[in-house]
Protein backbone atom coordinates (compact mmCIF):
# COMPACT_ATOMS: atom_id res chain seq x y z
CA UNK A 1 0.00 0.00 0.00
CA UNK A 2 1.07 3.54 -0.84
CA UNK A 3 2.47 5.66 1.96
CA UNK A 4 0.25 8.20 1.23
CA UNK A 5 -3.14 6.14 2.18
CA UNK A 6 -1.30 4.82 5.35
CA UNK A 7 -0.65 8.78 6.41
CA UNK A 8 -4.68 9.63 5.26
CA UNK A 9 -5.03 12.10 8.87
CA UNK A 10 -8.97 12.36 8.02
CA UNK A 11 -9.37 8.47 7.90
CA UNK A 12 -7.07 7.99 11.01
CA UNK A 13 -9.34 10.71 12.64
CA UNK A 14 -12.42 9.37 11.63
CA UNK A 15 -11.15 5.46 12.60
CA UNK A 16 -10.84 3.99 9.32
CA UNK A 17 -9.59 0.33 9.26
CA UNK A 18 -8.01 -1.02 6.05
CA UNK A 19 -9.30 -4.70 6.22
CA UNK A 20 -8.25 -5.79 2.69
CA UNK A 21 -5.70 -4.72 0.86
CA UNK A 22 -4.64 -5.32 -3.35
CA UNK A 23 -3.92 -3.79 -6.69
CA UNK A 24 -7.35 -2.17 -7.56
CA UNK A 25 -9.02 -3.11 -4.62
CA UNK A 26 -9.30 -2.71 -1.04
CA UNK A 27 -11.94 -3.41 1.48
CA UNK A 28 -12.30 -0.59 4.46
CA UNK A 29 -14.58 -0.72 7.63
CA UNK A 30 -15.38 2.19 9.58
CA UNK A 31 -17.15 2.10 13.57
CA UNK A 32 -20.15 4.17 13.59
CA UNK A 33 -19.87 6.27 16.33
CA UNK A 34 -22.53 8.95 17.97
CA UNK A 35 -20.30 11.97 16.82
CA UNK A 36 -20.71 10.39 13.13
CA UNK A 37 -24.54 10.42 13.07
CA UNK A 38 -26.93 12.52 11.66
CA UNK A 39 -30.21 14.13 13.21
CA UNK A 40 -32.08 11.13 12.27
CA UNK A 41 -29.46 8.76 13.89
CA UNK A 42 -28.08 7.66 11.06
CA UNK A 43 -24.25 7.53 9.89
CA UNK A 44 -23.86 11.34 8.15
CA UNK A 45 -24.23 11.02 4.71
CA UNK A 46 -20.41 13.53 4.42
CA UNK A 47 -19.00 10.00 6.49
CA UNK A 48 -20.55 7.28 4.23
CA UNK A 49 -18.87 9.43 1.60
CA UNK A 50 -15.69 9.67 2.92
CA UNK A 51 -15.52 6.15 3.98
CA UNK A 52 -16.32 5.33 -0.14
CA UNK A 53 -13.50 7.95 -0.86
CA UNK A 54 -11.05 6.24 1.67
CA UNK A 55 -12.06 2.77 0.12
CA UNK A 56 -11.65 4.11 -3.56
CA UNK A 57 -7.93 6.12 -2.34
CA UNK A 58 -6.55 2.97 -1.23
CA UNK A 59 -7.61 0.70 -4.31
CA UNK A 60 -5.67 3.11 -6.58
CA UNK A 61 -2.79 3.86 -4.63
CA UNK A 62 -1.81 -0.35 -4.07
CA UNK A 63 0.32 0.15 -7.28
CA UNK A 64 3.31 1.26 -9.10
CA UNK A 65 1.05 4.76 -9.48
CA UNK A 66 0.26 7.67 -7.08
CA UNK A 67 -3.36 8.69 -7.66
CA UNK A 68 -5.36 11.72 -7.21
CA UNK A 69 -9.30 12.09 -7.65
CA UNK A 70 -10.67 13.22 -10.39
CA UNK A 71 -13.64 12.85 -9.92
CA UNK A 72 -16.47 11.11 -7.45
CA UNK A 73 -20.29 10.54 -6.98
CA UNK A 74 -21.91 8.47 -4.33
CA UNK A 75 -25.70 7.34 -4.75
CA UNK A 76 -27.33 6.40 -1.29
CA UNK A 77 -30.25 3.98 -1.17
CA UNK A 78 -30.47 3.39 2.39
CA UNK A 79 -29.91 4.91 5.59
CA UNK A 80 -26.08 3.75 7.24
CA UNK A 81 -26.55 2.42 10.73
CA UNK A 82 -24.46 0.49 12.92
CA UNK A 83 -22.36 -0.99 14.68
CA UNK A 84 -19.83 -0.50 12.14
CA UNK A 85 -19.48 0.43 8.02
CA UNK A 86 -17.62 -1.42 5.27
CA UNK A 87 -16.72 -0.08 2.03
CA UNK A 88 -15.27 -2.50 -0.86
CA UNK A 89 -13.78 -0.95 -3.66
CA UNK A 90 -12.53 -2.31 -7.04
CA UNK A 91 -10.73 -0.59 -9.78
CA UNK A 92 -12.64 -1.30 -12.89
CA UNK A 93 -10.82 0.27 -16.17
CA UNK A 94 -7.88 1.21 -16.23
CA UNK A 95 -5.64 3.65 -19.04
CA UNK A 96 -2.35 5.21 -18.98
CA UNK A 97 -3.18 8.25 -16.59
CA UNK A 98 -6.53 7.59 -15.71
CA UNK A 99 -8.96 4.78 -13.86
CA UNK A 100 -12.40 4.28 -12.75
CA UNK A 101 -13.06 2.81 -9.54
CA UNK A 102 -16.70 1.47 -7.90
CA UNK A 103 -17.18 0.73 -4.51
CA UNK A 104 -20.44 -0.54 -2.42
CA UNK A 105 -20.77 0.42 0.79
CA UNK A 106 -22.52 -2.08 3.26
CA UNK A 107 -23.83 -2.59 6.77
CA UNK A 108 -22.27 -5.09 8.90
CA UNK A 109 -25.07 -7.51 8.11
CA UNK A 110 -24.31 -6.90 4.03
CA UNK A 111 -26.74 -4.60 3.34
CA UNK A 112 -26.39 -2.46 0.64
CA UNK A 113 -26.22 1.46 1.21
CA UNK A 114 -24.97 3.00 -1.12
CA UNK A 115 -22.79 2.79 -4.46
CA UNK A 116 -19.51 5.00 -5.37
CA UNK A 117 -18.18 5.55 -8.54
CA UNK A 118 -14.28 7.61 -8.98
CA UNK A 119 -12.03 8.46 -11.26
CA UNK A 120 -8.63 8.38 -10.16
CA UNK A 121 -5.52 10.50 -12.12
CA UNK A 122 -2.67 8.33 -11.92
CA UNK A 123 0.09 11.62 -11.16
CA UNK A 124 2.82 9.67 -11.78
CA UNK A 125 4.71 6.31 -11.40
CA UNK A 126 6.45 5.78 -8.36
CA UNK A 127 9.99 4.81 -8.06
CA UNK A 128 11.38 1.47 -6.82
CA UNK A 129 14.65 1.17 -5.49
Amino acid sequence: MSDVTKQDKFAQYLGIEILEQKPGYAKVKLPVRTELLNGLDMAHGGVVFSLADYAFAVASNTSERLAVALSAHVTYSKPGRGPYLTAEAREVTSANRTGTYAAEICTKDGELIATFTGVAYYKQIKETP
